[in-house]
This record gives structure tokens, sequence and C-alpha cells, in this order.
């Protein structure tokens, strides 16, 4: 049976210099074998194999670009062969021999290298995947994406995604597409050749004639189409723009056959055209629909669909990719388990004949395990039946000596549990949200104790990636006492009316203040700031707010939960998932066991019209014995909210409960959100 080993006191690059044309990848792996042998393994270059005496082992590399395979390799006795079809897979080859010679002889210096995920033995290997880029802040880093075998949007796209109206002056109504005769800078028309020329211009401006990149051209993300003479001879529809946008992106690949050209189907340009696409031309296709983090059941409507989505594309064009996700875009800071249920769903994307994988998770950010998750993610998207258990313990191990077996530990039972739970994930989830899902607070309190106390036993790297681990994980742990309440192992302390922040909740956010800013964790969601969340708390530290909660047991509802009604605690201002029962229709419900004597009802509502969030159309509180109505005042803030409140001064009520009814406005797609029920006597 070959061997895997690569152990020999004496590497020989073969690299004939003689050659007409130098062959720089042996070069390359020469130089930075050499520079990393601190004590280890001579490193040295002859011509060929023929040259080898005993106790040396030879290695040769070729980028052959006609290779039937991804890479080969040939692995003799004494020398190794690796074939490559591209510059990058040689690249990439090229780091996974330098760390797997590190394992296997001392005094090569490969601590900062990813684990090799190969076994350099006899073998011909097709990449699961064309197109590959985990996106998660290590991939950002070009140098790494590349070491990874990985594509970047910051390097492989001449245009990406929405970004067509950054490029071309839509302030001219000849670039702009009409709508029942009028014209609007909302959406393009594809058939404009004013359009087309500028986007042509821009191409040889920024690329030159030859240009080998990609070119996402896509309309902008709403569901507006072009309905002008050329689009609708296109044969465009009021639903419909893939024809005229298909037609736009043949014309660039024919102009541009070095380059590549995408179109998303997504929203209005879902369906193929009729049109066979050129050979350079390819679709991305979202996956935002489909369930995330379990196997998809391919027995359902929703799978069949999009599986007869795939199949008709494919009729059109080889390069069918997938825009996939994995992330809470709400929360990047709490652990999320991904790694499985990602391999389980490219096992079945990859069956269905998908070529390429675009994986948007948090991006520029950072996000616990995103290292981890970016290695195993980047090795399934090469070949994506492996081991992703061994491949979580493998990195871990690697770049975390000390504290490896702890968060080995920790993330693997997060994804075991999901696993379990038979649950999907929602790209966008409050923290309420997750502990009603998979995470485990107290598992996590538990973890978040551990690592506490070994970073003190760590050194260098691995204490510096700990300690920015610690820290956003602070944010979680923050979140988990927050949603608490005034519950004992909340965040709030009631005292004589009045909602304190606990001194030791306290210290916590001055020292996360400090640790952020030190590592850099400028956000905790694609709209949020840590600096945001933290002003708020320093709001409430400063200026403690008066509240009287009232039980739970109080309400009655038939409708909805309020239980974040009565925890004691108010919401973000600026955050809606934040504290806030959040409701898309009329709410009737009913307090009881109330004061006796005159007492006022105070009702926070917040104002974010962003996210289609308004104060209610109107408030109504009737005495449930006499319908005797209140009175009201309204008072706005300065933190988008707005005040209610509601007072029986001055009436002769003596209410043994009263109905509360919360009228949503009428526009389309409007919600309220209350984060508390405050009830306190006038005397």
């Amino acid at each position: 049976m070959e061997s895997n080993t690569l152990n020999s006191e004496v590497f020989v690059v073969l690299n004939n210099k003689a050659t007409p044309i130098p062959n720089k990848w042996a070069d390359y792996l020469y130089t930075h074998l050499k520079n990393r042998s601190i004590s280890g393994p001579k490193i040295i270059q002859k011509n060929s194999q023929s040259e080898l005496t005993k106790g040396e082992f030879g290695l040769q590399i070729e980028v052959r670009p006609s290779s039937t395979f991804s890479y080969e390799i040939v692995r003799d006795k004494n020398k190794l062969l690796l074939i490559c079809r591209s510059e990058a897979i040689a690249l990439w080859l090229i780091y996974e021999l330098i760390e797997k010679i590190g394992q296997d002889n001392l005094g090569l210096a490969v601590e900062d290298l990813p684990p090799a995920t190969i076994d350099f033995v006899t073998s011909k290997k097709e990449f699961d995947f064309d197109y590959r880029e985990p996106f998660f802040a290590p991939n950002t880093d070009i140098d790494h994406a590349r070491i990874m075998g990985n594509n970047s949007i910051d390097t492989d796209w001449g245009i990406w995604g929405h970004q067509l109206a950054q490029i071309i002056d839509n302030q001219n109504p000849d670039t702009q597409a009409e709508i029942n005769g009028t014209k609007t800078k909302q959406q393009f028309c594809f058939s404009s050749p004013l359009l087309y020329s500028q986007v042509k211009a821009y191409i040889i401006d920024q690329h030159g004639l030859t240009p080998s990149l990609n070119f996402m051209l896509a309309p902008n993300d709403n569901d507006l189409v072009c309905n002008c003479k050329l689009c609708l001879t296109a044969q465009n529809t009021a639903t419909n723009a893939s024809p005229s946008v298909l037609r736009f992106n043949n014309r660039l690949a024919k102009d541009f056959p070095t380059a590549h050209f995408f179109m998303l189907a997504y929203r209005t340009t879902q369906n193929p055209g009729i049109v066979r696409l050129e050979k350079n031309v390819g679709i991305f296709l979202s996956t935002i629909h489909l369930p995330k983090g379990q196997l998809l059941d391919e027995n359902s409507q929703q799978f069949e669909s999009f599986k007869q989505q795939i199949l008709n594309w494919k009729k059109l064009t080889a390069a069918v990719y997938l825009w996939d996700y994995a992330a809470n875009f709400d929360d990047y800071l709490t652990p999320i388990p991904v790694l499985i249920g990602f391999q389980k769903q490219a096992q079945q994307f990859k069956s269905l004949g998908v070529t390429g994988l675009f994986l948007h998770a948090s991006g520029y950010d950072y996000a616990p395990f995103d290292d981890v998750k970016t290695y195993v993610i980047s090795a399934l998207m090469r070949h994506v039946d492996q081991d992703v258990n061994k491949l979580v313990a493998t990195y871990l191990k690697h770049f975390y000596p000390k504290s490896h077996q702890l968060l080995t530990n920790y993330y693997s039972e997060l994804e075991y549990n999901f696993q379990q739970s038979q649950r999907h994930y929602d790209l966008y989830s409050s923290f309420d949200d997750l502990k009603n899902s998979y995470f485990n607070t107290v598992q996590f309190t538990e973890f978040y104790k551990s690592l506490h106390q070994i970073i003190p036993t760590t050194h260098n790297s691995e204490r510096v990636k700990l300690e920015k681990l610690y820290s956003a994980l602070g944010f979680t742990q923050l979140q988990t006492a927050y949603s608490c309440g005034i519950a004992t192992e909340g965040a709030f302390s009631l005292i004589n009316g009045q909602i304190n922040v606990k001194s030791d909740i306290e210290k916590e956010i001055h020292r996360l203040e400090k640790d952020f800013k030190q590592h850099k964790i400028l956000n905790y969601s694609e709209r949020n700031t840590i600096d945001s969340y933290l002003n708020q708390w320093q709001e409430w530290i400063k200026k403690p707010y008066s509240i009287k909660p009232i039980k739970t047991n109080q309400l009655e509802s038939k409708n909805i939960d309020l239980k974040g009604l009565t925890d004691g605690k108010l919401g973000f201002s600026r955050d809606f998932l934040l504290g806030w029962t959040i409701g898309t229709k009329d709410l009737e419900f009913q307090i009881s066991q109330l004061p006796t004597g005159s007492f006022q009802v105070k009702m926070r509502f917040l104002n974010d019209p962003t996210h289609h969030i308004y104060p209610p159309k109107e408030v109504r509180i009737t005495d449930s014995d006499s319908l005797q109505q209140w009175l009201i005042t309204v008072s706005k803030n300065n933190d988008n909210t707005v005040e209610y409140t509601f007072t029986t001064k001055d009436l002769d009520s003596n209410a043994s409960s009263i109905d509360i009814k919360i009228f949503n406005q009428t526009a389309t797609k409007s919600q309220w959100a209350c984060d508390e029920i405050q009830i306190s006597s006038n005397q």
C-alpha cells in the first residue's frame, strides 16, 4: 500500500533550467520550501530525476491547462509529481505539500499554514465545484484565500452583485427602464444601446481589451421590468426581465471572449430564456428560500421546483452557480453551527449538476469560529465527502494547541445538537429565536467560563485569537443576561420601582467597550454596530428608568405571546429585534388584578420605518365593566420611540380589569412593536 508519508533528509525540487520556458512554480516551490526549512531537511534543486542520489526525494510540479483533472499526483518511492490544471491550483497544492512535509519532518516552519487536507498518493482528482468562495472574514484576506485555493469577490470579479448603478450614468433617461411609458432610475433598460456602450467602456477602461475576470450584470434588487419597445421585442414580460438581460450578457461575452459573464437568477430573472448562452456566460441562482442547516427533503415540492430550475438553466449553460448562505445576519457573534448542514446540502447541489458555490456568510465582519468554518468549507467545496468532525479537530489542534480540546468539544456539540434537533436555522433571527431553537445558554455559559480560565495558559497567536473570540462571545453572554430581564440571572435589578443595570453587568460592559475596540469588532449584525449596542447600555447605566412591570398571569391574549411585555426591560431603540414584541395585526388583550384607585398605564412603541415598523394607528383602553374609554397622552421621544400614557385620573373608575386594543397602520407590510406595559398608581 502506497505511503502518504513525505519524510526525507533531502528534498530536491526538479526544475530544468535549460528549458526555453522557465517553470516559475518549481522556482516558487523551491524558494518557499527552502525559506521555511530552518533546521529541517535540506532543500536543493536539480534538473531531472536521473540526477537524484540515494536518500534524496524529488519534487516536481507542472501546470497543464489541458489536463482532464483539477490535479494529479504521481508518487514513486523517491519522487512526487504534481500536475495542475491552473496556476491557482498550483499555488494551493504547493502549500498543501509544504504543510504536509512540515508534518512529517521536524524543523520546517509551517505553524501559519492550514493543515493539508489531501493525501499525497497516486491519484487523479477533480474538484467538486469550479467556483469556491466561503465569504467569511478570513477569506477576505487575499493571500489566505489563495493558499486555501478559494475564489474572492475582491480579485476575481470586475463587477459583482447589484453594482451596475455604481459604474454607469443611471441619471441618463436612455439607460433607465421604461415602465408603462414612464422612465425610472430605479431599474435599467438592458436593451439600451447607451447602457451597453457604458458598460463596455467601463470594462475596457478598468481591465483592458482581454480581461480574464468574471462580471455580474444584474438588474437592481427590485421587481421592476422594463417594457419599452426594444425590451418587449426581446420578449420581456411584466414580471420577467430574463430575455433582455441574457441578450445583454451574450453581447458582452462575444466582445470579451476571455472573460466570463454571469446573471443572477433572482426576482425578475429567475426564469431561463429561450436563447442558448455563450460558452462564457453563466448563471447564479439564489438559495435564499431553501431551508438551511439540514438535508433538503427531496420529496418536497420546494426541492422539486429548485431542481427543475437548475435543470432548465443547465440546458442553456454549463456554468450554474449557487449564491448560498451560512449565517444569521441579525447576529454574527452568537455561535451558529453550519458545517454539517452545509455538507449535506452541498452533496445534493453537486448531484444536481451545480458547478460553483458562493457562500454568503459574515463577510468582512468577525464571527466566532469563522477561521475553522473557512477551513472546513474550503475543503468541502473541493471534495464534499470529507469527514467534517475530523477537519474541525485537525484545524483546531493545529492552531490552538493548548485549547483545542475545549473548542472542539463545544463546537462539535453545537453541530451535533443542531442536527439532532432536525430544525432549520433562519438567516434573520433574534437572540430569543436562537434560544428557542439550537442555542443552549447554560452550555454556552459553561464554555465561556472555561475559555476565560484557559486563556492565561496560552501564548502567542493562540492567545491573541482566543482573546478576540472571548471578546466576541462577551456579546452573547451579555445578550443572555439581557434576555432574562429582571429575573435572578438577568442583567437588571428592580429596586423601589427603578430598573438598574447590575454592577457586574456594568463592569462587563466597560470591559467589552475596550476589548471590542482593541480587536476591531465593529458590527454585531449586517445593519447594527457594536457602538450603537453599547451606547444603549450606557444610557441605562447613566439614567436608570422607572418601571412597574405587571405579572404575566395578569395578561390574557388569544393570538400573541405577550411575555415580552412583562419582563421588566425596555427595548433597544435602534434594533427592533432586541426587547420588542412585534405584531402585524390588530391586537386585543385584557389586564386584570389592577391597583385600587386611580392608576396609569404606559406603553412604548418603536418607530422604525426602514423595517415597516410604525406607532399604532390607535391604541384604545377601556374599562372592561363600564366600557368607559380612558384619557390618552402621546409623547414622541428622541430615541425612535413613541410613548402612550393612559390615566384614570378624574374618572370615576374602580375597574377590576381593562381591555387594550392596538390598531395597526393600514399601510402594506406595516407592523407595530411594543417593549413593555407599565402600570403604576397615581396615589
